[in-house]
Formats: structure tokens, sequence, C-alpha cells
């Protein structure tokens, strides 16, 4: 006999109110089949569960260990029929988001507020790595979607890649850096000063340069505002340092303009949830001002 979640509630309701009468009540059953229900749990598993008496209904010796057991299995159900309603509207569960880390920088903190006020109960994994290693995760279901720059196209054949935005790169000194006061130094003199970067850069100019790779922009720009490092980042991400005068703008008179695009990836065909979906919407309303056509 398979066990059926109606026969638990049923045998809860007899051991707590001590009475077939007062358990059909309780359960808006006629008590004939209230007491056919007991019946079919003990014929099948050929136990009985109640001794009858003129004092009262009372658990048998298995009787308890039913009482004890289904107690657990209907408040595990119970709290599992909850998760899943709410999970349908994204008000609990957990949302786990990939990120690279210039996107972590710009994107994560005005996000994580969204969805923090959109689902009160809603617990947010953020997990920042280099583009292999978040499609990786994507691939292996650790994370419901990436924000990043686009994987390469031969590694795209079961994901849905669109792209969000096409961010302009700088590259930005402190105010009061040998260089700032300078109109349109050259690359050769910017590679004169150590550079900063989420990523080893190769320049290929022959020279040696000195660089300090982190994946966190924050420390990245802080290190920059208290040295002569040269900080290589999307425009986006220091808009304010630069409109406080913090932070100056290089254009080297011999260096093409500098962008990266970002996009979005989801395995294809995966139903998201309600929470990817809404984070999906403020991620492309957050990022709409810097999309390709706008």
């Amino acid at each position: 006999m398979n066990l059926d979640l109606r026969h638990l509630t049923h045998i809860l309701a007899v051991a707590r109110t001590r009475s077939f009468t007062r358990a059909a009540e309780e359960l808006c059953l006629t008590q004939p089949a209230l007491s056919r229900s007991i019946a079919a749990f003990e014929d099948g598993f050929g136990v009985v569960l109640f001794d009858r008496g003129r004092g009262g209904v009372t658990p048998t010796a298995v009787g308890n260990l039913v009482v004890q057991q289904a107690e657990a299995l209907v408040r595990s159900a119970r709290g599992f029929d909850l998760n899943l309603r709410l999970y349908a509207s994204g008000d609990a569960g957990q949302l786990c988001i990939g990120m690279g880390p210039m996107m972590a920088s710009i994107l994560l903190a005005p996000l994580s507020r969204d969805l923090v006020r959109l689902f009160p109960k809603l617990n947010i994994m953020n997990l920042i790595r280099t583009p292999d290693r978040l499609l990786s995760a994507l691939r292996e279901d650790e994370i419901e979607l990436v924000v990043g720059h686009p994987p390469a196209s031969a590694d795209t054949a079961d994901l849905d890649v669109s792209i969000l935005a096409r961010l302009d790169i700088g590259i930005y000194v402190r105010r009061g850096h040998p260089l700032a006061a300078k109109d349109g130094p050259s690359v050769s003199a910017l590679l004169r000063f150590p550079i900063a970067c989420p990523i080893d850069i190769n320049f290929h100019s022959g020279e040696s340069v000195q660089s300090i790779v982190c994946d966190n922009y924050h420390v990245l720009r802080d290190l920059v505002l208290q040295s002569d490092c040269v900080f290589f980042s999307a425009e986006a991400f220091v808009a304010e340092a630069v409109a406080d005068g913090s932070l100056v703008r290089m254009r080297p008179s011999d260096l093409a303009p500098l962008s990266c695009d970002i996009a979005l990836a989801v395995r294809t065909g995966r139903t998201l949830s309600p929470a990817a979906l809404a984070a999906i919407r403020q991620v492309k309303a957050t990022l709409a001002p810097f999309s390709p056509g706008a």
C-alpha cells in the first residue's frame, strides 16, 4: 500500500482528538468515512492503530509510532507545498546569478537592492567568476543566468545568448597624477606607471609593464585613488569619481577607443524562476542606456 497523506492527516486528527466523532467534525467528514479511511490504512499495512474503549480512542504501540512518523511527514509536506507556492510567485526560494567582475561592480548592489524589495523572502546567491567558469556553472545548473562578457560563438550551442550593452572602456588616473594634466599622453607614457586591471593585459609593446591584477573593481579603484596606478575600467563604474574630479580620464593619442559587449546567457529550454525573470528585467533596465542601439 502506498502512503497517502490524506490517510496520515486522518490518523493525526483521531490521535489528537482521541475521538472519531470529533476528528470527523474537524476534518469535515462523516464518521463512517473517517472510520473507513483508518480501516483501509490498518488493513493495507496489517496493523491496528487505535484501541477503542469506553474512555475513548487510544493509540496502540504501533499507532504511536505511526503518529510520530506521520507528524513529521505531514509537516514536511505542508512546508513543501508552501515553498512551491511561494517559489511560483517568486516570494521565496533561491536565485543564483553569475557575473563577471566588472558587471558585479556595476550591477550587483542595485540589482540586489531591487530584488530584496520585490521578493522579501528570497535568498540571493551571487557567483563572481571568469567567463569560462561561469558558463561551466551555468551548464551544471549551479546558477540560472550569467551576465558578463559574451562567450565564444563555438560555446553557445546549448545557450540562449543576447547582447545587452556595449560599455565604453576608459583609462583613468587620480587627480594630481603626473599625467593628469597632459593632453593625450601616449600609450608608452601610460605604461611607465603600474597598470591596475582585473586581468593580465598583454600590450604587445615590447616593454616591461608592471601590473596589479585583481578581480575586485572597488579595490582597484581605491588603489588608483591612492597611487600612481593607471586604471582600465568601464566608464559606467567610475562615472561618479570622474564627475567629482577624483579620477581623470586619459585619452591616449595613439590608442583607438575601447569597448566591450555585455551579454545575458541562460540555458536553452530552461524554465526560469519568477525571481530570475525579474532579475533579467532589472538588469536590462539598468543597462538600457548602454544598449548597442541606444
